[in-house]
């Protein structure tokens, strides 16, 4: 008895140990980027299945910072749905661009993280290639308050953006 507990013992040290060298050979994944992809069944075990993005299966769930004055032309991938402007911009023109590509349903939010109002600073909202702003070709964000995000939906059987908050 005391050979099969020693046997028992190493086993799950043995176990413990792999576990470990696996998690920090890169091997496992502890974050998501939003760049992996799972396999979706679809009507249960055993049916078709397709590769999902996990970045659609969390509604892209990430962030950009905005930290620097001398931004002109921000540019978001769809992995980002939260820009976070964390500095006020300087005297020239900010052209921000909806995420590209947009699939239906996105989330994006600009949100002035600073303790001061956007109303000096010329920043505009535009939509990416192929889409379009519900309130027209810009939005102003210059009205933006401090710690305030304004945020928008796409809209993917109208290719259009459209403020919802």
């Amino acid at each position: 008895m005391k050979l099969k507990a020693k046997l028992l013992l190493g086993a799950a040290l043995a176990l413990g140990l792999a576990g470990a060298a696996l998690s920090q050979s890169g091997i496992i994944s502890t974050t998501l980027t939003g760049n992996e992809v799972v396999v979706c069944a679809i009507g249960g075990p055993g049916g078709p299945s397709i590769f999902c993005p996990v970045a659609e299966l969390r509604n892209t769930t990430g962030y950009q910072n905005l930290s620097t004055a001398s931004n002109s032309n921000v540019s978001p991938t769809n992995l980002v749905n939260s820009l976070l402007v964390s500095i006020q911009q300087g005297a020239s023109p900010t052209n921000i661009f909806t995420p590209f590509p947009p699939y239906d349903a996105e989330l994006f939010q600009v949100c002035n993280v600073t303790n001061g109002n956007f109303a000096t600073t010329p920043m505009t909202l535009n939509a990416s290639a192929g889409s379009s702003m519900a309130t027209g070709a810009v939005t102003t964000l210059t009205t933006l308050n401090a710690r305030v995000c304004d945020e928008y939906q796409y809209v993917a059987p109208v290719t259009t953006w459209y403020q919802i908050r």
